[in-house]
């Protein structure tokens, strides 16, 4: 996680800026089944599974309050390249929406098994929280949301949608390989403008690609400030909203 985007911002003293640098690690999609692209369908990969084992490990889980069991939310799943402080997905999610969402935090240990790591979590999570299995978006900030940027496409049945924050593309090969199931997916690019240019002309031209390949592509800048971070969580709340309202646009 950037330095821009840290949680010293969340606190009444502001930290002076220090310098940063954005580094992303190449990996390779886990050994799934390819049968299994929807997330729904992985629910029953954990049956046969004890509650009280199913639930285990899952305490970094944000409920929204006043939560209503009979309604199927929507699920934010924070991809962590970074250890976070305690507290700090509460304070994430409260800054996008304390009831509209449940919020998780998925810790990358092993690249590789990061696709593994998130079937297992949703599929734990909906033995115990009713959530919608196709309103399940991924978002990471630098390295995290290419790690995301690349499940997302790699599993596009698996989510609904995808934001990345200051993030650079995937260096992956065949990114679009699933080009048709891919059409109509939504994805949010969020940047400051303090980022390296570098940096953001590398997310113009993967804008560009998605949008030209169907995608529906979303960027949006903040221009500094205070609290640029706070910003861009509410950009992501405004843009998962408007695709829960809107019907998926299939070009």
């Amino acid at each position: 996680m950037n330095e821009r985007f840290s949680f010293d911002l969340f606190e009444e003293t502001a930290n002076p800026p220090a310098s940063r640098e954005l580094r992303h690690t190449e990996f390779a999609p886990g050994p799934l089944p390819e049968d299994l692209d929807d997330l729904q369908a992985l629910s029953a990969l954990d049956a046969v599974v004890p509650l009280e084992e199913s639930t285990a490990g899952l305490d970094d889980v944000f409920v929204p309050d006043h939560y209503e069991p009979n309604y199927a939310y929507p699920l934010l799943v924070w991809i962590q390249t970074t250890p976070w402080p305690r507290g700090g997905l509460d304070r994430m999610m409260r800054m996008v929406s304390d009831r509209n969402y449940f919020g998780v935090a998925v810790a990358v240990g092993d690249p590789e098994r990061l696709e593994e790591q998130l079937a297992e979590t949703f599929a734990r999570l909906r033995r115990r929280y009713h959530l919608h299995s196709e309103r399940v978006h991924l978002i990471g900030v630098g390295e995290g949301g290419t790690q995301a940027l690349q499940s997302a496409l790699n599993r596009p049945g698996w989510f609904g949608g995808v934001a990345a924050i200051s993030s650079n593309w995937p260096t992956g090969s065949r990114m679009l390989a699933r080009y048709d199931e891919l059409r109509g997916k939504r994805v949010l690019f969020a940047l400051d403008e303090t980022d390296p240019p570098e940096l953001i002309a590398g997310v113009q031209s993967a804008g560009r690609l998605l949008w030209t390949a169907g995608l529906q592509v979303t960027t949006v800048c903040t221009s500094g400030g205070t609290e640029p971070c706070i910003g861009l969580l509410r950009e992501i709340n405004r843009w998962v909203m408007q695709g829960i309202e809107q019907p998926e646009l299939v070009c």
